[in-house]
Parts: C-alpha cells; sequence; structure tokens
C-alpha cells in the first residue's frame, strides 16, 4: 500500500471513528476532557500511515487497525472509555483486509498471540488491572500483526505501561490504585510492531 492510499485510507477511518465514537459518548453520557483533540491525532495517524507505507512496512489491514486503535487511545485518554463500537468497526474493516491480502490465518494467529495475556490479566484481576475494553483492541491489534509482531507489541505495550506507571507514583501524581489509560501503549506497541518488526 502505498503512502498516498495509506494516507487517504487513515483519514477516511480515522473520522469514521471519530463520529462513531462522539455517538458512543453521548450515548453513555461521557463527556470528553478538552484535553486532548480526536483532530491532532487523526492527523498524526495519517502521516505516520504515509511513511510506513512509503517504506513498504504497512499493509492494508494495518492501515485499518492502526488508525482505529489512534481513535480509541484518544476515547480512553479522554473520558476513560474504549467503545465496543469502534472496536467492531476495525474488527470489521481489519479483517475484511486480511482476508483480501490472503492472511486470513495470520490474522487469527495474530488474534491469539496479541489477546491472550492482555485477557489473562483481565480475568485474573477480575477487570481491575487490565479492562475488557484493552483486551478487545489487543485483538483487533493482533489481527493486523504477525505472531512475533504481535507479542512485540504486547510486550512494549506493557514495559512502556509500566514504566509510566512507575513514574506517575513516584512524581506522587498516582497513586498505585489509580487507573491508567492502555490504548495508548497498546497503539504504540502495535505501531513497534508493524514499523520495526514487521511480518
Amino acid at each position: 500500500m502505498n503512502g498516498a492510499h495509506a494516507g487517504i485510507a487513515s483519514a477516511v477511518i480515522g473520522g469514521t471513528c471519530v463520529v462513531i465514537s462522539r455517538c458512543a459518548a453521548e450515548r453513555y453520557g461521557c463527556r470528553a476532557e478538552p484535553r486532548f483533540r480526536s483532530h491532532i491525532l487523526m492527523g498524526s495517524v495519517v502521516a505516520i500511515d504515509v511513511v510506513g507505507s512509503s517504506l513498504s512496512r504497512v499493509t492494508a489491514g494495518e492501515v485499518a487497525a492502526l488508525s482505529v486503535a489512534g481513535i480509541c487511545a484518544v476515547t480512553d485518554l479522554e473520558c476513560g472509555y474504549i467503545f465496543d463500537y469502534v472496536v467492531a468497526f476495525g474488527c470489521a474493516l481489519t479483517m475484511a483486509c486480511c482476508l483480501v491480502e490472503g492472511n486470513a490465518l495470520n490474522a487469527a494467529l495474530g488474534v491469539l498471540s496479541g489477546a491472550t495475556l492482555p485477557a489473562l490479566l483481565s480475568v485474573g484481576s477480575r477487570g481491575r488491572g487490565l479492562a475488557l475494553g484493552d483486551v478487545k483492541l489487543a485483538a483487533l491489534l493482533g489481527m493486523s500483526e504477525s505472531v512475533s509482531g504481535a507479542l512485540s507489541m504486547v510486550a512494549v505495550a506493557f514495559i512502556m505501561g509500566g514504566i509510566v506507571a512507575a513514574a506517575l507514583v513516584l512524581a506522587r501524581r498516582k497513586r498505585f490504585s489509580d487507573v491508567l489509560p492502555f490504548a495508548p501503549f497498546l497503539s504504540i506497541g502495535a505501531w513497534f510492531g508493524a514499523l520495526v518488526v514487521g511480518r
């Protein structure tokens, strides 16, 4: 997928996710704080998609999943939610791309590789350590990655999340019992898996 096509696709997917997120937020009575703006992050996602695709490192499935993940990261930061409607849209789109590209088996293995550890942590902590929305997002991102890419995504996400959490606790800005949005770390991990590890 060339850079121009990736940019257009990412902009369309990201814009659709913004609309879906706003509708879901209104339905659940969630008001986003003005600290972050979806269109700023969407622009960043488009730019990275263009660069990555120009290097021939990003597939159509990855463009779809990463674009959706960028919007999920924003909504998780703004109001603490990863909306099921957005993830479902991303799953359908990413699976369609994987089927067209002939990557159905890799997609299934990626889902297992990306979502197994988050699912175990979520079940083990009864949703307090890691919410179900994070597990669904990890499955979506794993779908677009290779097995090694999905495993590296999870590793990078947990390492970065742990470092940031420790820094916030040491700086006394967070307590151990506080919630830290995990979607941004999953998104960063997915970019690492797509651009550095690849297929």
